[in-house]
């Protein structure tokens, strides 16, 4: 079935025009890019740029030193080679699947939403994000450690932070506004101004009390949604990057630096702090070249049993008795990627990586393969039209997708899924109708 002959309420005259546009945001572009940031980027710019720098300059200073203090581990040629053939796999499986075809959800994923269903639902969601930690806390379910933040109130911080049921209201209310919003329906105000108020409260939670990616994540499903109805233009878009950076790292690190300083503790604290933080990000949070470079080398002998496995785990469906086939925190001590001493800190596999340590080189080649297939047929089934419940489903899964090429390929995928699952539940209990309600139309925007 190809996405031509979807749905009669989005063939071309029924209200909503033809494809979107989603340029960079298309699946095959974004992950590439992505790719060559994570494995390629800077052991290039460390071979070129390096011994060019003069110690005297400041950005030399904060940036190649760390550069240089990851530098023994991204300058393995192999592993660089192995990178490239692993982001050619990835293309080559994405290329080969015709833009026609493929698509394999069945046709209700294409139905249009009843206006007066997404306020409910979203409602239904996000309290629902909220009643399930109060019934974790009520169950004595432990409080991760990592939440005590900014606020310092670890079950406050822990509360107020976003789960998958936050998120996807988020996602439904967004989805509503931005299609109710397009197409002309007289309720895309109201769900403009929930919408924002969403978005600013999941944020700015975040911001004060989550990881980065907690503040990111949110922001993404935002402009994703965003571009099937009103593209971004590219100077904009690099406005925006610019400015979310400020906010999120240097403002951040400027809240830390008032709070710190605040109680007198001035350790680590000077004029470029908030600087080195945005670049320590830039550099070494995205960079994944020296994971993949220690695995190469000799750490994939370390786990010859394989990690695959740990999909089923993942999944929530089967779990062996060791446990875990693969945690994060035990493979970083076990290759010397963190501390011996630091229990806390999680490091992935990355997508590569993992095909490596189960199947070699052969891995790569038909793992990222797959890859390129399984992005493709997502952006054909979810990011060629603007139905509502596709929208929804291809913002939600881009997140994971993208920020997933770095994680095991068991946690890409099992992530995928539930996301998926969860989202055909949502679009199902949106076109159920749960609130009576009249005829709702929509009229058609030329």
């Amino acid at each position: 079935m190809s996405s031509s002959s979807l749905g009669a309420n989005f063939r071309k005259g029924a209200g909503v025009p033809a494809k979107p546009r989603l340029g960079i945001f298309s699946l095959g572009v974004a992950a590439g890019l992505y790719f060559t940031v994570q494995y390629l980027l800077i052991p290039i710019s460390y071979w070129l740029w390096y011994d060019r720098s003069t110690s005297d300059s400041v950005f030399a200073l904060i940036v190649y030193s760390r550069i240089e203090a990851i530098g023994i581990d991204v300058t393995s040629t192999r592993a660089f080679g192995y990178a490239i053939v692993g982001l050619v796999a990835f293309l080559l499986g994405y290329a080969v699947i015709p833009k026609r075809g493929f698509v394999v959800m069945p046709n209700f994923i294409y139905r249009e939403w009843p206006p007066s269903q997404v306020m409910p639902v979203y409602l239904i969601f996000f309290s629902g994000g909220f009643l399930l930690k109060f019934a974790k806390l009520a169950a004595g379910v432990p409080i991760p450690p990592y939440y005590d933040t900014l606020l310092g109130n670890p079950t406050l911080s822990w509360i107020l932070s976003f789960n998958w049921l936050h998120l996807i209201a988020l996602g439904v209310i967004l989805v509503g506004y931005f299609h109710a919003r397009f197409v002309g329906h007289k309720r895309w105000r109201q769900f403009r101004a929930v919408a924002y108020g969403t978005l600013a409260f999941v944020v700015g939670f975040s911001l004060v009390g989550g990881s980065d990616m907690a503040t990111i994540i949110p922001i993404l499903i935002f402009v994703v949604a965003r571009q099937f109805y009103y593209p971004i233009k590219f100077l904009k878009l690099g406005l925006y990057i610019l400015i979310f950076a400020a906010v999120e790292f240097i403002g951040k690190d400027l809240i830390t630096s008032f709070i710190q300083l605040s109680a007198g503790d001035s350790r680590g604290i000077d004029e470029w702090s908030a600087l080195k933080a945005l670049l320590s990000i830039l550099i070494a949070r995205v960079n994944m070249s020296h994971v993949f470079t220690t695995i190469v080398e000799g750490g994939a002998a370390s786990f010859s049993e394989g990690t695959l496995s740990q999909f089923f785990v993942d999944l929530g469906i089967w779990s062996p008795p060791q446990g875990n086939v693969l945690d994060g925190n035990v493979f970083g001590r076990t290759l010397g990627l963190i501390l011996p001493e630091d229990y806390m800190t999680g490091v992935a596999t990355t997508n590569i990586g993992d095909y490596f340590i189960n199947f070699g080189l052969a891995g790569i080649v038909l793992g990222m393969m797959f890859n390129g297939v399984a992005y493709k047929v997502i952006q054909l089934s979810f990011g060629s039209i603007r139905a509502p419940g596709a929208v929804l489903a291809f913002s939600m899964l881009w997140p994971i997708l993208i920020h997933g090429m770095e994680s095991p390929v068991s946690a890409l995928y099992a992530n995928a899924i539930k996301m998926l699952a969860l989202v055909l539940v949502v679009h199902g209990i949106i076109l159920l109708k749960l609130v009576p309600s009249g005829t709702y139309t929509y009229r058609t925007v030329t």
